[in-house]
């Protein structure tokens, strides 16, 4: 097979290469130091493959009304680019109106040992916007702590936004957000004056706002 190759017997017992007609690699794989191995199809199992591939791609250009794939990859991309371009000012409309909104939460807050506290139990909000929106919160209120809780798309989302006063008190959002996410089949953490994690059992969501409830009343 040419000066680069002195071994292509492998199984495939053929003379040269143009006994193998069409070539399609199907993969390849190491099995040991420096040998690799390839397994692939020929003459017409081969043909047949690559006119399903042409097939496919010919009916997804069809989706994106286009008369061939010719031009397929920059057409994919421009919608991939106007698509986030999209979900960024959805998330930008969405912290608008989440800060718009923020001065009458306020308005709910409780006073808890001499904190400003407020827990909140939001319903598919916009992941990405949670700290923002907590961190807001928590600046318009003297003394202030913050946790917000967020089901989406099946997941929970827990954010703490906490004061230096709270901070003081034993309120620290990383190890708050943390105690609440493993209640729920999660975990994580983060600093104590903002933090983010993550649980799976919504289910048990009533049951982690409580036990953080519970440790701002015994702060």
């Amino acid at each position: 097979m040419g000066d680069f190759s002195k071994e292509f017997c492998g199984g495939t017992h053929v003379r040269n290469t143009g006994d193998l007609g069409c070539f399609k690699i199907i993969s390849e794989e190491s099995i040991g130091s420096g040998i690799r191995r390839i397994t692939s199809i020929t003459k017409m199992k081969a043909y047949e493959e690559f006119k399903k591939e042409e097939e496919y791609l010919y009916e997804t250009a069809a989706l994106l009304k286009m008369q061939n794939y010719n031009g397929f990859k920059e057409k994919l991309q421009a919608l991939i680019d106007e698509n986030n371009a999209l979900r960024k000012e959805i998330a930008s409309q969405n912290e608008k109106a989440m800060k718009m909104e923020a001065d009458a939460k306020v308005q709910s807050a409780e006073d808890i040992n001499g904190l400003k506290v407020l827990i909140l139990k939001l319903k598919d909000a916009e992941n990405g916007t949670l700290k923002s929106y907590a961190e807001t919160l928590r600046n318009k209120m003297q003394d202030g702590f913050v946790f917000v809780v967020n089901e989406a798309n099946g997941k929970v989302t827990f954010v703490c936004a906490s004061s230096k006063a709270a901070i003081a008190k034993g309120l620290k959002a990383g190890d708050l957000v943390k105690a609440a996410a493993q209640l729920t089949g999660g975990n994580g953490g983060g600093r104590p004056d903002m933090a983010q994690a993550g649980g799976r059992d919504a289910s048990r969501i009533d049951e982690a706002l409580a036990a953080v409830r519970e440790k701002i009343v015994n702060a």
